[in-house]
C-alpha cells in the first residue's frame, strides 16, 4: 500500500524529572473550585473555568481536527481515545496539573504543553494566556500527534513544516483559518542564509541544524515555508507533487530520491520557493466557516471531588510519575469509593507498575460497579491470558472480557491482538482470530508485528498464498537484523505448509485410486489429517522488568513479574533484537542495561521450550 493511500488510517512523551515538587491532593482543586467535564464528539474537556470556557476550548479542537481533515480528507484523524484536555483557568491550576514544567535554569512558564504514551493523548493549556497564537505550540504538537496516527516514519522536514502550518491555524467565532503567515519564520529567512534544498531534506534529529526546543531557526522557517509552498500555490497543487513526493518517497525509503522525482532539480525547485516568498502573495490554506466546524452535540457535568483526583492521578501515571500518581489515586479511591472510575484508574496505575494481582482486583471492582470504560475489561482479559494458562476456564473468561473491550471501543489496535490470541486457542475460532488479527493491522497499519500475527493466523486457516504476500513484504521493507530473521521464519513455516499441503494431496490421490481399485484387505481411501501448526512467533507480554542480568552483553536475560510469578526471557544477542519505544529517548542502550530496573515494557518471544532456564527468547521490545 502507497504511503498516500496509507493515510487512511502522538507521540510525544515528555521525560519525567526526577525531582517533583510535592503535589497536593487533600481536594479536588487547591482552591476549592467546582470543575466540569465537556464532551464533544471527539474530546474530552477537563476544566475549573467553567462551562462556558470548556465548551470554547472543544470547539476550538474541533475546528483544527476539521482544518487539518479538509486539508488532508483521507488522513486518519481519531486516535483510539479522545484527547483529554486539562483547560486550566490559570497559572496556579496548570502548576498542580503539570508541577514538573515550570521554573527551572530557564524559568519556564509554558502556556500548554502535550503529552503521551502512546495509550492516551493529552493536552494542558491555561486560558489565561495572552495572544492569538499563544495556542502555536499546542497546535504544533497535535498536528505531530496525527501524522503519527499515519506515519511511524516521516522525513523530519515535512513533519515540523506541517506542525508549523497547522501551527498558525486561528479560531474566530465566524471561521476558522490555516495557513496564515508566520511574520517570524518570514524575519528568519529574510536576515539569513537559506538552508541549500538537499541539506534540508536530509536533516535529522542529530543534526546541528534542529533544535526541538528552539523552533526560531532556519530549519523550522524553511520547512513551513516549503510546505506552505505545496499545500497552497496554485501550480503545486495543481501538479499535486506533495502527493507525488509522498508516493516517491514510500516507494524508494529515500526523502532526496523521491524530491528529485517529485520536485525535479532541487537548486531550481529551491529558487522556485523563494520566488513564492518574495512575491508576498500569501494565500489562507483552508477557512471554515464556524458552523462547519461546530463540535456539534455536547454533553457537560459536574466532576466529583474524587473524579478530579482520579482524572489526575491517570495523567501521573500515564507519565511515569509514580509517587505522585499514588498519592492522588489513593485519595480518589477512598474519597469515592463507589465510584468506578475511581478504580479503573487505580487498577491501570496497578497495571503499568506491575501489580497484577491489584490491577486485577481493581478492574473487576470497576467493573461490578458497572465501568463502560473499555480499558477495564481490556486490562482483566490481558491480564488472564497472561499466566500463559490456557484452561478452558481462564480462556472463556479472557475472551468474554476482550468481547466487551471491542464493543465499548473498536478502535483499539491491542484489543484485537488479545483477541487474536484467545482465539487461536481453539480449532473453532480460528476464524474469528483471522477477522482479530486483520482488524488490528487495520488499525494499525504500520505495525509489522500486527502483520506477522496476521501471517501465522492466515497460515492456521489454510490461507497460504495471503500469508506469503505478507512475509514477502515484511521482508523486502526489513529494516532490521531481527525484522529480516521474522520475515524469514514466517516464510519457513509457509514453506513447511506448502510441503504439507504437497504430500497431503498426494495421499489424497492415493486414497482415490485405492477406493476406487480396493486392496485385497478391502482398504479404501484414508482421511487426511489437519496438520497442527507449532505455535506462532507473535507471543506477547507487558510488564515492569524486576531484574535485569547483562553481565554478559550483548546476552540479556530480562525478569518480568507476572500474575504466577517472575518470568526469565533471554536475547542471546540483544543488538539483534527489534527495540523500539513511546519516543525515541524512551528507548535505552544497551550500555545503560543495569538501569532498566522498574522500566515498564512490551516483550515479543519465542517459547524456549524444555531443557532452558528461562521462558521465551525475545524477538523485539517496546520500552513505554
Amino acid at each position: 500500500m502507497s504511503v498516500w493511500k496509507s493515510f487512511t488510517g502522538v507521540v510525544l512523551f515528555v521525560a519525567t524529572v526526577a525531582a517533583l515538587p510535592l503535589v497536593r491532593a487533600s481536594v479536588a482543586d487547591d482552591n476549592g473550585v467546582v470543575w466540569v467535564e465537556v464532551r464533544s464528539a471527539h474530546f474530552l474537556v477537563a476544566s475549573n473555568a467553567g462551562e462556558g470556557a470548556a465548551r470554547g476550548v472543544a470547539e476550538d479542537f474541533e475546528q483544527i481536527r476539521g482544518l487539518f481533515h479538509s486539508t488532508f480528507p483521507e488522513l486518519r484523524v481519531d486516535p483510539a481515545q479522545p484527547i483529554v484536555i486539562f483547560a486550566a483557568r490559570d497559572e496556579a491550576t496548570m502548576r498542580m496539573i503539570t508541577p514538573d514544567e515550570f521554573g527551572g535554569a530557564d524559568h519556564v512558564r509554558p502556556s500548554g504543553s502535550f503529552h503521551s504514551d502512546g495509550d492516551n493523548d493529552y493536552v494542558v493549556l491555561r486560558l489565561d494566556s495572552q495572544g492569538a497564537t499563544a495556542f502555536h505550540t499546542i497546535y504544533h504538537e497535535y498536528t505531530h500527534a496525527l501524522l503519527h496516527l499515519n506515519f511511524r516514519r516521516i522525513p523530519l522536514w515535512l513533519n515540523e513544516g506541517l506542525a508549523e502550518f497547522f501551527g498558525n491555524s486561528t479560531f474566530e467565532t465566524q471561521e476558522a483559518q490555516t495557513g496564515t503567515v508566520d511574520k517570524n519564520h518570514l524575519f528568519i529567512l529574510g536576515k539569513n542564509e537559506w538552508l541549500p534544498m538537499e541539506t534540508l531534506l536530509t536533516v535529522n534529529e542529530s543534526s546541528s541544524y534542529y533544535n526541538e526546543k528552539n523552533p526560531a531557526s532556519v530549519f523550522y522557517a524553511e520547512s513551513w515555508v516549503v510546505v506552505h509552498y505545496l499545500l497552497l500555490d496554485p501550480e503545486a497543487r495543481k501538479k499535486q507533487i506533495l502527493k507525488k513526493f509522498l508516493v516517491d518517497w514510500d516507494l524508494s525509503g529515500d526523502g532526496v530520491t523521491a524530491a528529485h522525482q517529485a520536485f525535479g532539480d532541487l537548486g531550481a525547485f529551491g529558487e522556485t520557493v523563494k520566488k513564492y516568498v518574495r512575491d508576498a502573495n500569501w494565500r489562507v490554506g483552508v477557512v471554515l466557516p464556524g458552523a462547519a466546524t461546530s463540535a456539534g452535540d455536547m454533553t457537560v457535568r459536574t466532576l466529583a471531588p474524587a473524579e478530579v483526583l482520579a482524572l489526575r492521578g491517570d495523567f501521573f501515571a500515564h507519565r511515569k510519575m509514580s509517587e505522585p500518581a499514588r498519592a492522588l489515586l489513593e485519595q480518589a479511591v477512598a474519597l469515592g469509593p463507589e465510584m468506578a472510575v475511581t478504580h479503573e484508574a487505580m487498577g491501570f496505575y496497578d497495571f503499568r507498575e506491575g501489580e497484577f494481582a491489584a490491577a486485577e482486583h481493581e478492574m473487576s471492582r470497576a467493573i461490578e460497579l458497572g465501568s463502560q470504560d473499555f480499558m477495564a475489561f481490556y486490562c482483566r482479559g490481558v491480564l488472564l491470558l497472561r499466566d500463559f494458562s490456557e484452561s478452558a476456564e481462564t480462556t472463556v473468561n479472557a475472551r468474554a472480557a476482550l468481547e466487551q473491550a471491542e464493543r465499548l471501543n473498536p478502535m483499539y489496535a491491542p484489543t484485537f491482538e488479545g483477541l487474536t490470541q484467545v482465539y487461536s486457542r481453539l480449532t473453532e475460532t480460528q476464524g474469528k482470530a483471522l477477522v482479530a488479527a486483520e482488524t488490528a493491522v487495520k488499525l494499525d497499519p504500520e505495525s509489522d508485528s500486527y502483520k506477522a500475527n496476521l501471517a501465522y493466523v492466515l497460515l492456521n486457516n489454510g490461507k497460504v498464498g495471503q500469508a506469503r504476500v505478507i512475509a514477502e513484504r515484511l521482508l523486502a521493507k526489513s529494516g532490521s537484523t531481527e525484522d529480516t530473521r521474522m520475515a524469514r521464519s514466517i516464510l519457513a513455516a509457509i514453506e513447511e505448509e506448502e510441503q504439507w499441503e504437497r504430500e497431503s494431496a498426494s495421499l489424497k490421490l492415493r486414497g482415490e485410486q485405492r477406493a476406487a481399485a480396493p486392496d485385497s484387505n478391502g482398504a479404501g481411501a484414508q482421511p487426511v489429517p489437519r496438520r497442527q501448526l507449532g505455535p506462532p512467533e507473535w507471543m506477547a507480554v507487558e510488564g515492569a522488568i524486576a531484574e535485569v542480568e547483562c553481565g554478559h552483553a550483548p546476552e540479556v536475560t530480562l525478569r518480568l513479574n507476572l500474575p504466577n510469578g517472575p518470568v526469565d526471557f533471554h536475547a542471546a544477542d540483544f543488538g539483534k533484537v527489534g527495540v523500539s519505544g513511546v519516543s525515541a529517548a524512551s528507548v535505552p542502550g544497551i550500555e545503560n542495561c543495569r538501569e532498566w530496573s522498574g522500566r515498564r515494557v512490551k516483550i515479543w518471544f519465542r517459547p524456549a521450550g524444555s531443557g532452558k532456564d528461562y521462558f521465551g527468547e525475545i524477538i523485539r521490545v517496546y520500552f513505554y
